[in-house]
């Protein structure tokens, strides 16, 4: 008693936290929840040691009913705020160009046609493109303007037309429907020997239906020596420049059509 009473002295906190005594079960209660009659030593369960036995798990209890949890949604969260938003990428035409070349032509319906057997009435040089199909892809296919600009041999502009004459198209411009072949009219040849450049115009009549423009080629007499021919493919609902096309006039002769080679091409 004497030593317990020294320890006490020099630990006051320890020796209360120590000698603190949990609440003990009646005598009573202890036989009603006794551990099934035995103990850990093998002997019957006495009120006593079952008070024991009761507060050690009670303890052991709350040191471990109460674990720590820690969750930590921050990291997903930025990693999913941090991933971008796929995007469905928008058909784009296919635009190549073929050829250059020169046929007869033949007018109907406001419409110029190429003449089989060249049984035609006028001689044009055209270039062609085409809107080709790719494998796996879904092709947007645009209508499409042309707009053609002409300079003489010091690189200098002498002339322009805003909408390129396409064949076997009305309007002033030609839809580019996957695998369609569509020429447009660079210049014209007369039974005179005289050269014209040619473009659709767009006007508007108290007969014209529901208001529409209607459309009606107009011609200009080509007076300077050709150099070189600017293409430009635009849509029509954009005016955005799908494709552009140069060509050199190699050889020039009076009262002959041009004959134009492909000089440089981009496309977007």
């Amino acid at each position: 008693m004497f030593q317990v009473e020294i320890f006490r002295a020099q630990f006051p906190n320890l020796t209360q936290r120590c000698y603190q005594s949990p609440p003990r079960l009646k005598p009573s209660e202890a036989t009603r929840i006794r551990c099934k009659g035995i103990n850990r030593s093998g002997a019957a369960c006495s009120a006593t040691s079952f008070n024991q036995t009761v507060r050690r798990e009670t303890l052991w209890v709350q040191t471990t009913a109460s674990p720590t949890i820690n969750v930590n949604l921050g990291n997903s969260l930025l990693s999913q705020q941090a991933q971008p938003t796929p995007t469905v990428a928008k058909p784009k035409a296919n635009l190549r160009f073929v050829e250059t070349k020169s046929v007869q032509i033949h007018a109907g319906n406001g419409e110029f046609f190429e003449s089989p057997q060249g049984l035609g009435d006028y001689r044009v040089t055209v270039a062609c493109f085409r809107n080709e199909a790719i494998v796996g892809e879904t092709l947007k296919q645009p209508d499409v303007k042309a707009h053609i600009i002409f300079r003489d041999l010091a690189g200098t502009e002498f002339g322009d037309v805003s909408s390129g004459v396409w064949l076997q198209v009305y309007k002033d411009a030609a839809p580019f429907t996957v695998g369609t072949k569509r020429c447009v009219i660079l210049f014209l040849l007369t039974n005179q020997g005289t050269l014209k450049r040619l473009w659709k115009e767009a006007y508007v009549t108290e007969h014209s239906w529901m208001g529409g423009p209607s459309f009606r080629v107009r011609d200009e007499v080509i007076v300077a020596r050709i150099a070189t021919v600017e293409i430009n493919l635009l849509e029509a609902s954009t005016g955005r420049c799908i494709m552009q096309a140069n060509l050199s006039a190699e050889e020039c002769i009076d009262g002959e059509l041009p004959t134009l080679v492909l000089k440089e091409i981009s496309s977007a």
